[in-house]
């Protein structure tokens, strides 16, 4: 009796399991991986952990404003079918000042270098660039890469922290 009831329950677990891969839209499961194939940041997989106590420097999983995901779509950065993934880069805290000079066109944070600036994607879509120095104001962060036409925060600007959804931390990265 022990045996069938065990069996059960393994079957029951299974069929669960299943069914959570076959409709994730139905019972949510907490993302915890993420695989990066962009060049803002190193190809692999991160972990995602709780995003309090964030730091300058850390990496984070967020989603940009609706015009950020209409543009990517729009001059193909992003499929469609992809919908509006979640975007992660190193953060900037507020209270940092930052750079987008059109002269030098680099973009600089605390007048540290990060990249230069693009102002097209080599496709010939223009990638808008708001030039000038700027503050990062309070409640937002300044998402960033190293890679000149990596979607950051030299072509949107700063984000509200509410947008974060996790801290990640690399996994393995090649």
């Amino acid at each position: 009796m022990k045996c069938k009831l065990k069996r059960w329950g393994v079957l029951l677990a299974l069929a669960f399991y299943v069914f959570v891969l076959a409709f994730p839209n139905i019972v949510p499961v907490p993302r915890i991986l993420y695989f990066n194939v962009s060049a803002s940041l190193p190809l692999g997989v991160y972990l995602a952990i709780p995003s309090f106590g964030l730091r300058d420097g850390d990496i984070v999983s967020f989603a940009p404003e609706d015009w950020v995901y209409e543009m990517a779509h729009k001059n193909g950065w992003m499929k469609e079918s992809e919908g509006n993934i979640l975007f992660l880069k190193h953060v900037a805290m507020a209270g940092h000042h930052y750079e987008t000079d059109n002269i030098s066109m680099r973009f600089t944070i605390d007048d540290h270098y990060i990249g230069s600036i693009s102002t097209d994607d080599g496709k010939g879509h223009v990638i808008p660039v708001k030039y000038g120095v700027f503050k990062i104001p309070e409640g937002t962060f300044l998402p960033f890469s190293t890679a000149a036409r990596s979607l950051d925060g030299r072509y949107m600007g700063p984000v509200s922290t509410d947008r974060i959804v996790h801290r990640i931390i690399p996994l393995i990265t090649w």
